[in-house]
C-alpha cells in the first residue's frame, strides 16, 4: 500500500511541473510513465493506471470546440458512472483527474 502513495505523491509532482501545454493525449504516455502504466489505444483513446494499483481511468477525446476538450472519462472505481470533463491544457486534465475527481486514490 504504500507504493502506491509513492507513485500517486510522484505523480502530483510532475503534475507540479508540468508545462501548460495544450491538450494532446500523445504526449502523456511519455510524460507520465514512470507512474502510470499507459496504453495509447488510438489518438483519441488513453488509458491510465497507477502503478501498484487497480485504479484506471479510460480517457476518451470526444470533441474540441474553441480551444477547450471535452473527455469522456470512464473510471474502474465508480463502474456505473462515466464523467466529462472539459480542459485546454494536459496539465489541467490531469490535475483534475488526479488532484479534483481523485479517480487514483
Amino acid at each position: 500500500m504504500a507504493k502506491t502513495k509513492n507513485y500517486l505523491s510522484l505523480a502530483c509532482m510532475r503534475l507540479k511541473k508540468m508545462r501548460s501545454t495544450p491538450c494532446d493525449l500523445l504526449t502523456i504516455p511519455r510524460l507520465y510513465s514512470s507512474c502510470f502504466k499507459t496504453t495509447l489505444l488510438s489518438d483519441k483513446v488513453l488509458s491510465l493506471r497507477l502503478k501498484e494499483s487497480k485504479n484506471a481511468v479510460r480517457i476518451t477525446l470526444m470533441f474540441v470546440h474553441s480551444g477547450v476538450s471535452t473527455y469522456l472519462v470512464y473510471s474502474n472505481k465508480n463502474p456505473k458512472f462515466d464523467f466529462q470533463i472539459t480542459a485546454t491544457t494536459n496539465k489541467e486534465l490531469l490535475t483534475k483527474l488526479i488532484q479534483k475527481y481523485e479517480f487514483f486514490n
